[in-house]
């Protein structure tokens, strides 16, 4: 209904202004003295130089806000990446597997820090005999480093 009322709006508004020219000619033949409607004030009369002067204002509107919206776009694309990228993160941690082998990796690196730090201890000596190093693993470890 809105689509047939703005297609005939035209139609009704030059009907309509045709009337008021009518009306305007009786009012000029009563009172000789007033001015006949110039064409270029008609022209910028009713519905179409309306609609045509909207259209203008909302395209100098939009022109003058895309920045702003460009840039407003930009942010919250850049927010929804950095949450997918969170949430990827986070789906990793949900496989066990993945879970399995990223504690076992961090055990092992605990203990050897644990180990580094307890060396030379001899309490730790005592009851780690196992992670104690003999010389020719020394040895072995220096020669790897060169």
């Amino acid at each position: 209904q809105r689509k047939e009322l703005l297609e005939s709006a035209t139609a009704y508004e030059e009907k309509k202004f045709e009337g008021w020219i009518a009306a305007h000619a009786k009012c000029r033949e009563e009172d000789p003295e007033n001015a006949q409607l110039s064409p270029e004030i008609a022209s910028r009369i009713g519905f179409s130089a309306a609609k045509n002067k909207m259209r203008e204002v909302m395209l100098l509107d939009t022109a003058a806000r895309l920045p702003e919206v460009l840039k407003s776009i930009r942010e919250e694309l850049s927010k929804c990446r950095n949450e997918k990228e969170i949430l990827e993160g986070k789906r990793k941690y949900r496989n066990p597997d993945y879970l399995k082998r990223k504690v076992g990796d961090l055990l092992q690196r605990a203990c050897k820090r644990v180990g580094e730090y307890l060396d030379g201890d001899l309490e730790a000596a005592v009851k780690f005999p196992e992670s104690l190093m003999d010389l020719d693993d020394e040895l072995d470890r220096e020669d790897e480093s060169e």
